[in-house]
């Protein structure tokens, strides 16, 4: 397991650095949005551990509310202030679009992720959220026709070779 979960890590770490290969010429900084997201991930892994003890006491769809509702009233509170937006004047379009990634990406996605604490470990859930660049890089490809670097399509191996390695090694 954990030679599986070090497999994982260092496949994030070649997608990171194969970050910039398929950018266009318009992002400033993509490996330091990379490092960001890297950060981000000590954060969610706290998440998953706290989340684990919280699904053991409720069920999913109060402990999600719960979760969804607190930070929605984070963004609308401070986030929207300190970016300076608003939530009102955009285009339907735009809505159309935030309906479709709240729908997909929240309730799908991660509801999911917070229905899976409830029955395993909060390192298999984060383990599997590694795959979540693999995914990202296939949506790329697929959808906006964007080919990825020779390092991301490599790190995307490992991860996906080394989440195989510890669900195979978890289960023994």
């Amino acid at each position: 397991v954990w030679f599986g979960i070090a497999l994982a890590v260092a496949g994030t770490f070649l997608v990171a650095l194969g970050g910039a290969s398929g950018d266009p010429p318009t992002r400033d900084a993509p490996l330091l949005g990379n490092l960001l997201a890297f950060g981000a991930a000590g954060f969610v892994g706290m998440y998953f551990a706290f989340g684990r003890e919280a699904r053991g006491q409720l069920n999913n769809i109060t402990y999600s509310t719960l979760v969804f509702g607190t930070g929605s009233l984070w963004l609308l509170a401070i986030g929207l202030p300190l970016a300076e937006q608003s939530v009102l004047g955009h285009s339907p379009e735009a809505y159309m679009w935030l309906l479709a990634v709240t729908l997909g990406g929240q309730l799908i996605g991660h509801a999911g992720w917070n229905l899976a604490l409830g029955g395993f470990s909060a390192t298999v859930v984060s383990l599997g959220l590694l795959t979540v660049p693999v995914t990202g890089t296939v949506v790329a490809l697929l959808v906006l026709q964007e080919v990825p670097g020779w390092l991301a399509l490599l790190g995307s191996a490992v991860i996906v070779s080394g989440v195989a390695v510890a669900v195979v090694g978890g289960r023994r």
